[in-house]
């Protein structure tokens, strides 16, 4: 909650930076400043096609070069979790990803940010698309595929304006279901328009 326009992602606890998340792009950072953040994991063995995660419109879209292989600074601090768990907010700040920017009529500007982990740093968002600056927005379907990873292991993020949705409980806590013997299913809500 209350996602920050910029903050150092990089020291001890989970913090994301718009600024950041968005390669410097300051105009659609902006949109979500005080937002909704949702970051979910996929390990090599789930399902690694993007799908749209709603009606209405994709009004930007583009790859956005990262590293690999990468940590956070202070990993490793805590006994028995695997440096990619606990890397997946840093890596959404430096990785290699796909960043989408949707608009729909309710729940205004959503983002999502498909970003590679370790060695995943391809991603391939379908050519219709790839919407720059200079074209219109390209209307979208929910569950239409729009990417995929070339290699499993990666993680994803979706950020909403402030005030125009609330994420569903599970989605708040996502943390304590991470092990979870059965995986949150695809089309699964996140979050619900509060208009």
């Amino acid at each position: 909650n209350h996602v920050a326009l910029e903050s150092d992602f990089w020291i001890k606890d989970v913090n994301y930076s718009l600024l950041d998340l968005f390669a410097g792009q300051e105009q659609w950072a902006r949109l979500f400043e005080g937002g909704q953040l949702y970051q979910g994991f996929l390990s090599a063995t789930h399902y690694h096609r993007w799908r749209a995660p709603l009606d209405g419109t994709i009004v930007r879209s583009w790859r956005q070069p990262g590293t690999y292989f990468a940590q956070k600074p202070g990993q490793g601090e805590n006994q028995g979790t695997w440096e990619g768990t606990e890397s997946q907010p840093y890596l959404g700040h430096v990785a290699a990803r796909a960043i989408f920017i949707f608009k729909h009529p309710t729940c205004g500007y959503v983002a999502l940010i498909c970003i590679g982990m370790v060695e995943v740093s391809t991603c391939v968002i379908e050519p219709q698309f790839i919407v720059d600056e200079t074209m219109a927005p390209v209307g979208i379907n929910r569950d239409t595929e729009i990417g995929h990873f070339e290699f499993g292991g990666s993680t994803h993020v979706m950020i909403f304006q402030k005030d125009r949705v609330k994420l569903v409980d599970w989605a708040v806590n996502a943390v304590q279901h991470q092990n979870d013997p059965e995986p949150t299913a695809m089309g699964s809500v996140i979050a619900r328009a509060v208009r």
